[in-house]
């Protein structure tokens, strides 16, 4: 499914690279780590990469997407619809904070239905060649088995319960860049204090971003 910033291009890349430090008892620090953590899971694209012998925890601070994947792991994606009209997205959009509309189809129709992956942004129309909703229905059926794997959670970032000597990989809203505006603004400042902590408590916390405080090294 289609989202915006989701790493499907080079999300084995990131993986590669995580599953390298996980289950490793050849760590410099020799901390074996065997549990895996995403605060922004987003689009999924890494973590459905990440090795199966380790728990792996997927968060997201918008619900519906986490409860999207919930209905997806149960084996509910083929319930879901092939195609909504412009006027049936746009009467979903005034509902999104609507509680008793269904919080996984609000998931699917505000990403899978929208231009680019941007959560109700703007109605991706289908065409004669390609329908997009579908194919972000297909691509979710598909993405069931491993889905089930996962413990899904949504809520901030700094309200995940993290396992011990965990792997932390983030990827945050960039600076100055488009991002879905869920519940209120990202603050990079609290992210980066919050960063630190983790480090500070043994977890290895790996971060994709352009530019970073100087607290923190590239690799």
């Amino acid at each position: 499914m289609r989202y915006l910033g989701g790493k499907h291009k080079i999300g084995y890349l990131i993986a590669r690279l995580l599953n390298n430090q996980l289950n490793n008892p050849c760590m410099p620090d020799g901390i074996l780590r065997t549990s895996y953590v995403e605060p922004f899971v987003g689009g999924a694209n890494v973590i459905k990469l990440i090795r199966k012998d380790v728990e792996r925890i997927g968060s997201d601070i918008c619900e519906p997407l986490i409860d999207l994947y919930k209905y997806v792991a149960q084996g509910n994606a083929h319930l879901l619809p092939d195609s909504v009209t412009e006027q049936e997205y746009f009467d979903i959009r005034k509902r999104k904070n609507d509680p008793t509309y269904p919080s996984h189809l609000k998931g699917f129709i505000g990403f899978g239905c929208s231009f680019s992956g941007l959560y109700f942004h703007s109605y991706a129309k289908n065409t004669d060649a390609i329908n997009y909703h579908l194919t972000a229905k297909n691509s979710l059926i598909k993405s069931a088995k491993w889905m089930k794997t996962i413990d899904w959670q949504s809520g901030c970032y700094s309200s995940i319960n993290i396992p011990s000597n965990s792997v932390i990989y983030c990827d945050p809203p960039y600076n100055h860049t488009a991002y879905y505006d869920y519940k209120g603004e990202y603050n990079c400042i609290l992210f980066y204090k919050w960063c630190l902590e983790m480090a500070e408590n043994n977890h290895l916390i790996l971060i994709s971003e352009y530019a970073m405080p100087d607290d923190f090294i590239c690799i």
